[in-house]
């Protein structure tokens, strides 16, 4: 019979043919099942180890073996395949929990490979047995099951797993155009979450990962992650500073999962022969156990290298240090599903219910049949016609039993099956004094029976079951947290400590005690102090329109005899005074509120704008332009308000109350609007819900104060109104909302003066205020203090 040639574009048939082979490879073979966490080939092996395939459940066996029953009833791919699935789940350092009770050389965390399979013995291991494979020994029916590859067996579609194994032992695999990354997390929080989720179906899952070896992690935002499935963080191996042979050395306590000892030595000695590492004088592995504590390499330096330098290189060089990614993405049924940490959990809760109730009804199902198995020899026993039964039965002619078996159903009132029970038993088993027994055994199965049907038919007793389950689960098996999570101000070494930043009018900073007083500043004075933390970052806004963020710790710490340090050796590309200094945490705080702020500015010709909170989240070291300026203009003010406030505007003679409503809002390379129709601004306050009154403070100390009604609401572009009798060389230097509690703190020359505003007498926007300093030097700034 000739055959038909079918011309086809030999790239579509590989199209074709490609997106065939990757759909079978995730399917088959690199994908978990959420309901037991397990690929394939691992749910192969495991149920391999159970009559009357293996014994490797109970005692240890040749790896070969397993490897061959595995390969010839389940997984024809190959026998290296196969053991290379059965290395991990024996090494704690590569699954977490161990699957697999391994005798001989699997492999270390050095990484040294394992021994041939001819060599090694393994078993199924205690809790794999228990939390995965005892259900099945239970009852074949609480999984579904399929053909083998050559019909000759069944195999089960997944097993009915105790524990949420999915976040437990995590996984790993890779296909086309995908990517699994499970992490591993500690058994106890899986368990706590899971049970807590039972009791308060609307609680939050947040959980961290916990790698196999004592490695610190860096935080980051794990809820974010628990919520979508997906995301990354970062983990290192703990490098400890210490000292050997009287040399400085770095000493390497544990490792990133699925990294070994050896990639990290020979990525360490092509750095030193590329002279990236300079100052490393001998390398040592002085343990090769294989306990989680055992792991001390050596690194010796030379004397006078600094150990912490080397630390970080080795950090930022090699994967002591890695950023690892989180997708959960799995099999469920034969769909592939993304899950967040929540959703899998009530799954698996869900998946628990079925299990159960698959067991129980199984369990009523055996004891039903035992029953029916004994309740005709009961009815025989009881009946008076017991011995014409017996000896009919002893004395029946031939094999066909029919008209023995119409007999009993009719004297006895039970079934063909039943009756068939009674025929063929032993002659022994139809003794009047197995009749006891046959009644305790058959009311013990009955109460069995309605012991698992009342739980059938109660939801809360399946849950406690549940509940119950993991309970003991975990106080069998479970352990504490093995890594620490650590911030990343922690991870990178900077020491913590609250402080005092000082920026003078001079551009000059130091960093000082939060206890210690300002210190010498000799022609200059303190304009800027604030309160801060050494991890955390400042902003500095340049009169020039470019902010920069500065480190609190790259701020050199001062006595109090310091001048302090030009802050352009801190800031390369800062060519203009600063305008304006905010803590990175206050944008932080603003942004997780309710109502909207604004970083809101204000030039010295008279432009105003707000502008996204979000956009000074990540300012570069190199300096970011927020405001577009024209020539000989430069920034006056920059502060964070929200649109239900009002601001102040003011000239040297006048001020301009507006609400913030009426400032436009735009981008940073944008000039703003006019604020206040005049050629100078000299600021920008803010007035605070609580402000009662309005405060003018002018050059020559003089302070006025009236109620904050006194200063009315105009809209912008106006002239502004007048808010205090100036004499012929006077001018006003601050406007500001406040209310009693407050207090005014004025620079004047080289020293402060405080003044409560309670002190100050309350009159009128027409008033020529009261003089509050006894001084004749000009006040140069004024900072409002509220309590």
């Amino acid at each position: 019979m000739s055959g038909k040639i079918i011309p086809n574009n030999v790239l579509e048939q590989y199209k074709h043919d490609m997106q065939i082979y990757g759909l079978s490879v995730i399917f088959a073979r690199m994908c978990p099942d959420y309901r037991d966490g397990l690929k394939l080939v691992q749910r192969r092996t495991l149920y391999a180890t159970l009559p009357p395939y293996s014994e490797a459940y109970k005692r240890k066996v040749k790896s070969a073996n397993l490897v061959g029953q595995v390969m010839g009833y389940f997984h024809p791919h190959g026998d290296s395949s196969i053991y290379d699935t059965m290395k991990p789940m024996a090494n704690w350092n590569e699954i977490n929990i161990p699957l697999l009770d391994k005798e001989g050389n699997f492999g270390t965390f050095l990484g040294d490979p394992a021994a041939a399979s001819r060599y090694t013995e393994c078993k199924l291991s205690d809790f794999a047995f228990e939390v995965l494979l005892k259900p099945i020994r239970e009852s074949s029916k609480t999984t579904d099951w399929t053909e083998t590859y050559d019909g000759t067996n069944l195999e089960p579609l997944f097993l009915p797993s105790a524990l949420p194994m999915l976040l437990i032992n995590g996984s790993f695999g890779i296909a086309m155009g995908l990517k699994v990354d499970i992490p591993r997390h500690n058994i106890n929080e899986v368990i706590d979450a899971t049970l807590n989720l039972i009791n308060n179906p609307n609680a939050d899952v947040v959980l961290i990962p916990d790698h196999s070896m004592k490695c610190d992690i860096i935080d980051t935002d794990w809820a974010d992650i628990s919520h979508k499935g997906y995301g990354s963080y970062t983990v290192r191996g703990k490098i400890d500073i210490g000292e050997f042979q009287g040399k400085p050395a770095l000493f390497i306590r544990s490792l990133p999962d699925l990294t070994f000892l050896d990639t990290i030595e020979k990525k360490i000695e092509s750095l030193v022969a590329e002279n990236k590492i300079i100052g490393i004088e001998k390398l040592y592995k002085q343990n090769e156990g294989d306990q989680i504590d055992d792991l001390n390499y050596t690194i010796v330096l030379k004397k006078g290298t600094d150990p912490e330098y080397i630390k970080q290189v080795i950090y930022s060089s090699t994967e002591m240090q890695q950023n690892c990614r989180v997708n959960m993405e799995v099999l469920d049924g034969l769909n592939l599903v993304r899950m967040d940490y929540k959703s899998y959990l009530e799954k698996f809760i869900m998946f628990r219910i079925d299990i159960k109730l698959r067991l129980y009804f199984a369990k009523m199902q055996e004891n039903e049949t035992k029953i029916t198995e004994k309740e005709p020899f009961i009815k025989l026993f009881q009946s008076k016609d017991f011995d014409k039964l017996i000896e009919l039965i002893r004395n029946r002619k031939d094999v066909n039993d029919k008209d023995l078996r119409e007999v009993l159903i009719k004297k006895l009132d039970i079934t063909d099956l039943q009756a068939r029970y009674i025929i063929d038993a032993p002659l022994k088993s139809l003794s009047i004094g197995y009749l006891a027994k046959y009644i305790e055994e058959i009311n013990k199965l009955k109460e069995e029976y309605n012991f698992y049907c009342d739980k059938v038919l109660n939801l809360d007793l399946i849950m406690k079951d549940i509940k119950d389950e993991l309970i003991y689960l975990k106080n069998k098996y479970g352990r504490p947290r093995r890594c620490k999570v650590v911030s990343s101000a922690e991870a990178s070494g900077i020491p913590q400590g609250t402080f005092k930043i000082v920026i003078s009018s001079n551009n000059r900073i130091k960093k000082i005690g939060i206890n210690d007083p300002l210190g010498n500043f000799k022609d200059d004075c303190p304009k800027y102090i604030i309160k801060v933390d050494n991890t955390e970052n400042i902003l500095l806004f340049g009169s020039d329109g470019k902010v920069y963020k500065i480190p609190v710790h790259k701020i050199p710490l001062c006595d109090r005899v310091s001048v302090g340090t030009d802050i352009r050796i801190l800031v390369k590309n800062l060519t203009a005074d600063i305008c304006a200094v905010i803590y990175e945490p206050l944008i932080k705080s603003f942004t997780e509120k309710k109502e909207k702020y604004y970083v809101t500015i204000i030039t010295n010709l008279g432009m105003c704008k707000k502008m996204d909170i979000n956009d000074f989240l990540t300012v570069a070291p190199s300096g970011l332009i927020y405001q577009k300026l024209d020539p000989g203009d430069l920034v006056k003010t920059v502060t964070i308000a929200g649109d239900a406030l009002d601001v102040i505007t003011f000239t040297k003679h006048k001020a301009l109350r507006m609400s913030m409503k009426d400032i436009p809002y735009q981008k940073r390379s944008t000039k703003g609007l006019k604020a206040m129709n005049t050629d100078i601004i000299d600021g920008l306050s803010i007035i605070n819900p609580n402000s009662t009154d309005i405060v003018v403070i002018t050059a020559s100390g003089r302070i006025n104060r009236f109620d904050v009604n006194g200063l009315q609401r105009m809209s912008r572009n106006k002239v502004g109104s007048k808010v205090i009798s100036l004499s012929k060389n006077d001018f006003i230097v601050g406007v500001y909302g406040v209310n009693e509690s407050s207090i005014l703190r004025l620079t004047i020359a080289n020293e402060k003066v405080d003044i409560p505003v309670a002190t100050v007498p309350k009159m009128s926007s027409v008033s020529a205020g009261t003089k509050m300093i006894k001084t004749s030097d000009y006040v140069i700034k004024v900072e409002v203090i509220n309590s």
